[in-house]
């Protein structure tokens, strides 16, 4: 059958927070959206597992780029996010 994913979920967020602190400490202060990909793939029982997790103190959202699921979810959450960012002036860098 079909595997959850290669890591688990909450251990591949610890990767990757363990990755953006080496690589640049500020981006982890930043605001984020954890999603779990490819519920098109999962099993009924992988999905709603996926869906009563908690990674980081935070519900994931449980998308599928290819059958559409929870796209709209995604798009506003990410859409709020960036209205909820100050207005900084374009510069040089």
């Amino acid at each position: 059958g079909s595997s959850f994913a290669e890591l688990e979920p909450k251990e591949a967020y610890k990767i990757l927070v363990k990755e953006l602190k080496a690589h640049n400490p500020t981006l982890i202060k930043k605001p984020s959206v954890i999603a779990i990909t490819k519920a098109d793939a999962m099993t009924e029982e992988e999905l709603k597992a996926a869906q009563k997790m908690t990674i980081a103190k935070r519900k994931p959202l449980v998308i599928s780029a290819v059958a559409g699921d929870n796209i709209p979810e995604l798009v506003s959450t990410l859409w709020q996010m960036l209205q909820e960012i100050p207005a900084q002036p374009l510069g040089d860098g």
